[in-house]
């Protein structure tokens, strides 16, 4: 979603919630339950630049959510239980909790938190990831462009030199650059990123296991069993843990 897109949905559901509308229009827009899709929970600082802002969120946030959903009347869920209860038509509604991709700081900031609420969640890990081969593209371009005060891409056949000394600007080319890549095949994406890092001084594999759980800590010391190319499962008390090479950044 394109960040004028985000603006537009952020200022909609604000109104309605401070409106009030929100509340009155529950009975009729809640549906069965909710799913929340949740990233990396961490503390670190908030910054003028930080494109990737959005795919983080702090456990003190995500305990608010915890005790917002709990005392709205609904009942978490895992997810091998979302089926059934998307079926069922009586109950109160459902809320389960996804993590993408496989944070380390899920076990250090939300496993704490969902252990002790004794809530259920998923976290869905991309094959490549959990074995130390993962490439977090689009926090390498952050960072990258967080160090670089100019850089150049050949975009659409020409050359592109992007001046971006200040947050703001850095904010700009990174819109520029990331929605650009996305049009692009993914083996161009992620070669133009791994340059772009290499040029930033950063090493682009070593950031993602810098930030990304791989296969021990996944099973508690164990190492998880495989299905194949599709990905590696393992549990942990009352996670879940889904590897899969279809769910990719």
């Amino acid at each position: 979603m394109r960040w004028f897109s985000k603006r537009f949905l952020r200022g909609v559901l604000s109104a309605m919630h401070y409106s009030g509308a929100g509340r009155l229009l529950t009975p009729l827009t809640r549906g069965r339950g909710v799913i929340f899709m949740l990233h990396s929970v961490n503390r670190e600082p908030q910054h003028a630049y930080g494109p990737n802002r959005a795919l983080r969120v702090t456990p003190e946030f995500l305990e608010t959510v915890i005790r917002c959903t709990r005392d709205a009347g609904f009942e978490f869920a895992s997810m091998d239980e979302v089926p059934h209860r998307l079926a069922s038509a009586n109950g109160a509604p459902f809320a389960a909790f996804t993590l993408d991709d496989g944070y380390r700081d899920n076990i250090d900031y939300a496993y704490p938190l969902f252990h002790r609420h004794g809530i259920p969640f998923t976290i869905y890990v991309p094959t490549e990831f959990a074995e130390g081969r993962g490439d977090l593209w689009w926090f390498n371009l952050e960072h990258a462009i967080a160090r670089l005060d100019e850089f150049t891409l050949l975009i659409g056949g020409r050359s592109r030199t992007f001046s971006c000394p200040t947050p703001v600007s850095k904010e700009t080319a990174f819109n520029t650059v990331y929605w650009w890549l996305r049009e692009q095949p993914e083996a161009t994406l992620r070669a133009i990123v791994a340059d772009l890092t290499r040029r930033a001084g950063l090493a682009p594999r070593a950031l993602g296991q810098q930030w990304l759980l791989n296969c021990w800590p996944l099973a508690g010391g164990r190492k998880p069993q495989a299905h194949g190319k599709v990905g590696t499962e393992a549990s942990f008390e009352q996670a879940h843990v889904v590897g899969n090479e279809l769910h990719r950044g």
